[in-house]
């Protein structure tokens, strides 16, 4: 039965219409005076889902000093000669408490600038025992004037009366920079006796003023001045062994520079090396070992990767992290300190720091400059703004939203795994699992466009714990503890609703702030689902079909490992796909009530903004499987849905496609764009060739089962009604350059479209003409999906493609070949050990290297005469990195990407846009190499913006499509280039 047949069968069955359905027209909307679909709210009290399924941390957070809570407290630190805590707070407070009093219920105020000034942190002088000196970073007046926002390191005085409050009228400016958005925030003293000063790039942006490689200013830079031998004239004196002391036109003040906003600095009392947490801009989060003169690279790179390369570079080398995390582990970093107490053992040596934003904490040691050890420390809560280590070797972190102070302590084995629900019966999402039966307050839904889901069908239901709401039907902001909930069942009989069955459901859980994915597995006897570990898992499901041959067909269900599910739902894409105004806005039956979703949910409370109008006035998605709709409308919508999660502005697609379905069709740079990733044997290709599916990559992806697969991730059968429909959208749409191939195909075609009616040396020369490119096989596969094949000519294909040479032909015949015939491929998940473990045959490999398949190596690199020069030279490739290396760098190209292969979007002020690599920012223009190495030169006049793209011209997942032998002879090739 085909896709949208399925379709109009389930929307007739009662009780099973929750899941998918028709998208309504205007006037099958509730009229005001219909009732509900749900009368009233019942809160959900039932959640158990807390925690995590995996073995906790080995360490935790634990509050202390119960009593007090601090209102924004940004720096801690141990007062020298004293058992007292002091507490800085953004506000511009300072207080202290006694470390030996943990029921202590007042603080005591020793500082007050909250008049006038926020205080970022503090420190103490190294003589503070005896001058009771302490200095304070604060930026930004209170009254929030950009004009006058300055940054400040000033010294105080404690008043000598022992009473410990520090002298308000003491205060000594010592030296001032212009504050803005990022601001650093430390002022410490090093080992030396000198004050080192972090400082950002006073952006709200990303280095906007271009300041981060300049040595001119006090932005982006860490400062090292003498505070207690000043110059005449000034506060302080510049040590002579400043490494920009001589340097023409830099500030004599610097001690290193390119940094995005460092926040917490150390240095490590027995090796004097100076630490630094830096905060990234789009996707990373760096770890620095500062020294003098260094460059760290902001903003040309955050972090090792290119980010503005285009960019004129500070003096000396750009020096590289001593670790670095990406945004799905880390947002916002806060640096620690080298622990040498004897309350860890095992963590005395490393450096420890943690993560504001998700409230993880890391441990690391180096030796020089190779790490021998990196691990999670401890996942907490705690939005750490800074770490302290006390003279007992106390580790303390502070929570800037709660105030409270909190210290490291060792977990107990198991526990925290121990609690979270191994069934979906220990959800508490449901009543009754076995009939899908709800709990009480979990809501069903349905959605207007649902993704492919390789034939399954999708039940759908939100859960929200107690009263807690949505903020609005706009914006969409979801509350701590809420679950979306998605079950996924197939017919394992074809045509046969009867025989649906539960294979997966799949949960979507918020908390603390962040999103996670858990997977059950369904059991064969339908009456309960068990947790998935965190890797995912394969079933192998026997579908009755009588087009298959023998009458069965074989499918194998790929569960998504748990970072596979953020792939889809990430930051980019919003995280909750289908709960948006333009899915949800549709009649759904709620029992023997028929209600638009939108108007039903606002009815209940829960959004907190009521509906700001009418649901008919509200945008909505098409089903992209009514044939009664629009077909540009259904076109564009299955690509939002399926393709718009990657394809989307820092969504990880690098084909500089987006594919958000608000945008204008120009706007997505689909139609007559030329594909970055491989052409595949299409000649004159492009993403989508207006009028021509033979020459569009888009379509092309769409259709085959190999490495070239569209989507990557979560889907390994091809959607056959959504590929019928993107054929007829690209053969409908003007402007198509040249119909003179594609009549030619179609007279190829002919011959075998009756197969009494041809002899059969015609008919094997036309497929071997068809087949001989991949614009002629897409041709043929299209009258196979016609029907107007006859059987035994379809049989002569698929025999014909199944060892055929170019792997781009034989990938699209593979979907028409039962699933234990195919040729087994490494896939989405590729273990590194099987590809090294086998012997590679160097001239296999240069023939994979050469050839149009998935890897399409030649698209960016030339070798031998053969290829475009895009990427890397290649030549000695063997010689640069070891083998295992060498496979590291192909199966994860984005890790380290050198700053001459960073790629590039420009912008111009006509609304052109145009990609590649940079080749040239003279000043007078910008000139870009392009996918096929042609060099485009924009005016600088005509320039709106230039920006870099996260991830690396070479795609992910470039190996999926091979076997492992293939891959190991690929790369045997690459290491004998010496």
């Amino acid at each position: 039965m085909r896709h949208r047949d399925r379709f109009l069968e389930i929307w007739l069955l009662p009780g099973l219409a929750l899941a998918v359905g028709f998208v309504p027209r205007g006037d099958e909307e509730s009229p005001p005076d219909r009732p509900f679909g749900v009368e009233r709210r019942v809160p959900w009290t039932t959640s158990r889902l807390v925690g995590s399924p995996e073995p906790p941390p080995p360490f935790r957070l634990d509050r202390v000093f119960p009593h007090i809570a601090f209102q924004g407290p940004v720096c801690i630190a141990q007062e020298p000669g004293a058992n007292r805590l002091w507490v800085a707070e953004n506000r511009g407070k300072v207080f202290s408490l006694s470390i030996d009093d943990p029921d202590v219920r007042e603080p005591d105020l020793v500082l007050d600038l909250s008049a006038e000034r926020t205080i970022y942190a503090f420190s103490y002088h190294p003589a503070y025992e005896e001058n009771g000196e302490i200095f304070i970073f604060s930026p930004t007046p209170m009254d929030g004037s950009a004009e006058s926002a300055m940054s400040r390191v000033s010294r105080f005085r404690v008043d000598p009366d022992g009473s410990g409050t520090v002298l308000r009228d003491s205060e000594q400016v010592i030296i001032e920079w212009p504050a803005g958005g990022h601001n650093g925030g430390e002022a410490i003293f090093g080992p030396d006796g000198y004050l080192y000063i972090g400082t950002g790039d006073g952006s709200g942006g990303s280095d906007v003023d271009d300041t981060g490689q300049g040595v001119d200013d006090l932005l982006s830079v860490i400062m090292r001045i003498d505070v207690d031998r000043p110059d005449p004239g000034r506060n302080y004196a510049i040590p002579h062994d400043n490494p920009f002391v001589e340097h023409p036109g830099a500030r004599p003040e610097i001690w290193a520079f390119g940094f995005r906003n460092p926040w917490r600095m150390s240095f490590d009392p027995e090796t004097g090396r100076l630490w630094v947490g830096d905060v990234g801009q789009d996707l990373w989060e760096m770890i620095w070992e500062v020294r003098k003169g260094g460059n760290y690279g902001w903003s040309v790179q955050e972090g090792s990767h290119p980010f503005h390369p285009h960019k004129r570079a500070g003096p000396g080398p750009i020096l590289p992290p001593v670790v670095e995390h990406h945004h799905a582990e880390c947002r916002s970093i806060t640096g620690g300190y080298v622990y040498h107490g004897d309350r860890f053992p095992e963590l005395r040596g490393a450096y420890i720091y943690g993560d504001y934003q998700y409230g993880k904490i890391w441990g690391l040691r180096d030796e020089g400059r190779h790490v021998t050890w990196h691990d999670e420390l401890a996942d907490t809560a705690v939005f750490i703004a800074s770490f302290a280590v006390t003279r007992d070797g106390e580790i303390l972190a502070v929570d800037n939203t709660t105030g409270f102070i909190h210290a490291l302590r060792r977990s107990s084995p198991g526990t925290a795994s121990a609690t979270f629900p191994r069934t979906l019966g220990e959800t508490g999402l449901f009543a009754s699992v076995p009939d899908q039966e709800p709990a009480p307050g979990v809501i069903p839904y349905s959605v207007n466009a649902p993704q492919w889901a390789d034939g399954a069908l999708a039940d759908r239901l939100l859960a929200l714990p107690d009263d807690a709401q949505i903020s609005d039907a706009d914006s969409w902001g979801y509350p701590d503890g809420m679950v979306a909930v998605q079950t996924l069942s197939l017919d394992l009989e074809a045509g046969e609703p009867s025989s649906r069955t539960p294979i997966e459901t799949r949960i979507l859980l918020k908390q603390d702030d962040h999103w996670m994915g858990y997977s059950y597995l369904w059991d064969d006897a339908r009456s309960e689902a068990t947790l998935v570990g965190r890797d995912g898992a394969e079933r192998l499901l026997s579908v009755a079909d009588p087009a298959a041959p023998g009458g069965i067909r074989q499918q194998t269900w790929r569960v998504p490992a748990r970072e596979e599910c953020m792939f889809c739902h990430s930051r980019a894409a919003g995280f909750v796909l289908g709960l948006k105004t333009s899915q949800l806005n549709r009649q759904h039956d709620y029992g023997g009530v028929a209600d638009n979703q939108l108007r039903a949910l606002d009815h209940i409370g829960i959004f907190k903004a009521p509906l700001a109008s009418d649901p008919g006035s509200l945008p909505r998605f098409v089903d992209p499987y009514d044939e009664h709709a629009d077909l540009d409308d259904r076109a564009r919508t299955y690509l939002h849905v399926n393709c718009s999660i990657c394809h989307v502005a820092d969504g990880g697609g690098n084909s500089f496609i987006e594919l958000d379905r608000g945008r204008s069709l120009e706007d997505t740079r689909l139609v007559g764009g030329s594909p970055v990733q491989g052409t595949f044997g299409i000649s004159d290709a492009r993403i989508v060739a207006p009028g021509e599916p033979g020459r569009s990559v888009l379509y092309y992806r769409i259709a085959s089962l190999g490495g070239a697969r569209m989507p990557r991730i979560g889907s390994r059968m091809v959607d056959e009604e959504a590929l019928d429909l993107i054929y007829r959208w690209i053969a409908q749409l003007p402007g198509a350059d040249d119909q003179a191939e594609h009549a030619g195909l179609a007279a190829l075609v002919e011959p075998l479209l009756d197969a009494s009616g041809s002899a059969e040396p015609s008919r094997a020369e036309a497929i071997r003409r068809l087949i001989s490119s991949t614009s002629g096989a897409i041709a043929l596969t299209r009258a196979i999906d016609l029907g107007t094949v006859p059987e035994a000519v379809r049989l002569e294909i698929l025999e014909a493609t199944r060892s055929h040479p170019a792997p781009e032909v034989r990938d699209l015949f593979e979907r028409f070949v039962p699933e234990a015939d195919r040729v087994r491929r490494l896939g989405e998940r590729i273990d590194p050990g099987e590809i090294l473990a086998l012997q590679g045959d160097a001239d296999r490999g240069r023939a994979i290297f050469a050839a149009e398949s998935a890897v399409n190596c030649k698209s960016c690199h030339r070798l031998g005469g053969i290829g475009v020069e895009i990427g890397p030279d290649l030549g000695r490739i063997g010689e640069k990195y070891p083998r295992a290396e060498l496979l590291r760098q192909i199966i994860e190209p984005s890790l380290v990407i050198e700053p001459n292969y960073a790629l590039y979007l420009v912008a111009t002020k006509s609304g052109g846009i145009h990609s590649g690599l940079l080749i040239a920012d003279d000043g007078a223009g910008v000139v870009l190499r392009d996918a096929q190495g042609q060099e485009i030169r924009i005016d600088s006049s005509e320039v709106e913006e230039i920006r870099t793209q996260p991830d690396s011209l070479m795609p992910e997942l470039l190996l999926r499509g091979l076997t492992a032998q293939e891959a190991a002879d690929l790369l045997e090739y690459l290491s004998s280039l010496r």
